[in-house]
């Protein structure tokens, strides 16, 4: 009768299963998703620690995204998620930079140097009294872009940003957007 000679422990089945579910474990750790956002986490906690050392801190208004569309074609904008806060006291207008918020590519801003830029709070008839309002309205220039990537029309609209604000920090809470048109000097919304 021939004797069967056993293998070494390293060279056993269940040896061999282990080194593959530890290889897999080394691969996902060295090639798995990385954090797509490290940039947005350090501004949630800036704005987090920030919103907690004040005396009246601003709520955040919900965890949900406020989609921003154009009023007539209905495409995207950007999105609010409720971390647009910065240091402030809302009595001027920001850029949608400094609220980390980036237009889209087919979409640039028109900015005019004789025009004021402030905000004050709501008092008109359908206005929270309790928000600030960015005026006079801010213009934006959007391509209507083809799939074969020619422009189609332009479109302009009037933009004013909504704040909530506690003298210290303030965040953008929404943006009111209206169809405009321009003949190079007058605009007119609606």
């Amino acid at each position: 009768m021939e004797q069967k000679i056993k293998n070494k422990w390293y060279k056993r089945w269940w040896m061999i299963i282990l080194y593959i579910f530890i290889g897999f474990i080394l691969i996902g750790l060295l090639f798995g998703k990385k954090n797509p956002a490290p940039l947005e986490s350090s501004l949630n906690d800036i704005s987090e620690k920030k919103a907690q050392s004040t005396v009246s801190p601003i709520v955040v208004q919900s965890t949900s995204e406020k989609i921003i569309k154009t009023p007539d074609t209905k495409r995207f904008l950007f999105s609010l998620n409720g971390t647009e806060i910065v240091e402030g006291n809302c009595l001027s207008a920001k850029s949608f930079t400094e609220y980390h918020i980036a237009l889209p590519k087919y979409c640039e801003s028109i900015t005019s140097t004789n025009i004021a830029n402030y905000c004050e709070l709501g008092n008109k008839k359908g206005e929270n009294i309790n928000y600030y309002y960015c005026r006079p309205m801010r213009y934006i220039k959007c391509k209507l872009i083809s799939f074969s990537g020619e422009i189609e029309d332009v479109k302009y609209y009037g933009i004013t940003k909504v704040l909530k604000c506690d003298n210290k920090i303030e965040q953008l809470i929404d943006v009111q957007i209206k169809s405009c048109t321009t003949d190079g000097f007058d605009w007119s919304c609606s």
